[in-house]
């Protein structure tokens, strides 16, 4: 589970909440989620492709299996941020 809010003091909260019912662990500062790079500046949550797994024949053909496999998790990602009030850039 990804917990992330502008206050810490309730990720601190919702945290110590989840951990009296899930065994949880806190592994930091999140990097990558699902294929995309994340990077969270002072207002916003930055997502990125940069990994590619496989080598194809065209960088028009490299760009649509990118596109094909990070376009669900980043409408689902946004759609997440959006339901927990958080700002999303897009670019």
């Amino acid at each position: 589970m990804i917990v992330t809010w502008n206050l810490e003091e309730e990720v601190a909260r919702l945290s110590a909440e989840l951990a009296i019912r899930f065994k949880m662990k806190d592994l930091g500062e999140l990097h990558h989620f699902l294929g995309l790079e994340m990077e969270r500046k002072k207002s916003a949550i930055s997502l990125c492709v940069k990994k590619q797994d496989s080598v194809f024949v065209s960088t028009t053909e490299a760009e649509y299996k990118a596109f094909v496999l990070a376009a669900p998790e980043a409408i689902w990602l946004r759609r997440l941020m959006e339901g927990i009030n958080e700002k999303v850039l897009c670019g």
